[in-house]
């Protein structure tokens, strides 16, 4: 089964292509009338709060011990060239691992991520991690929950970067 949403793809970084969005530049309604985002474009703004790339799964378990249950970091493997989902979970102080493949398509069109040993797969990796928030096994951190609009994402990523 394939989960995921239609957006457009057009970027040159092997991580954000490996990630598969971009935010959206469209400007909010006013000043004075924020638009909300949704969470998967609260997921694609935060990227660079989540996306660790250089961190070692040691420095990720210590780092999310720290955090609130359910927060989350997806960073490239030790050991292998893929990337891994680490996260806090919620009904116990545990931080858990796990590898997300990439499995093309048959036909060698798309993608198609997944947690090892799970069925469920998705047109990219925010996808991914939108389904296990809506699930309620992962969450943002809370000041991102807490952002009003796009801009104070933007703004918050640029210290997350």
């Amino acid at each position: 089964m394939l989960i995921g949403r239609s957006i457009p793809l057009n970027f040159d970084l092997p991580t954000l292509q490996m990630i598969g969005h971009l935010p959206s530049d469209e400007p909010e309604k006013s000043e004075h009338e924020p638009v909300v985002p949704p969470l998967l474009e609260r997921l694609v703004v935060s990227m660079p709060i989540w996306h660790l790339i250089n961190i070692t799964r040691e420095t990720s378990a210590s780092f999310l011990r720290h955090m609130e249950p359910g927060n989350f970091i997806v960073r490239f493997s030790d050991r292998a060239n893929s990337l891994v989902l680490t996260y806090r979970r919620k009904l116990e102080d545990k931080v858990e691992h796990h590898v997300i493949t990439n499995k093309r398509s048959e036909n060698g069109g798309h993608n198609h991520y997944m947690l090892r040993g799970h069925s469920m797969t998705f047109a990219t990796v925010p996808d991914l991690l939108v389904y296990y928030c809506e699930k309620g096994k992962l969450s943002l951190p809370r000041a991102v929950v807490n952002c009003e609009s796009v801009a104070q994402l933007r703004n918050l990523a640029l210290l997350g970067g």
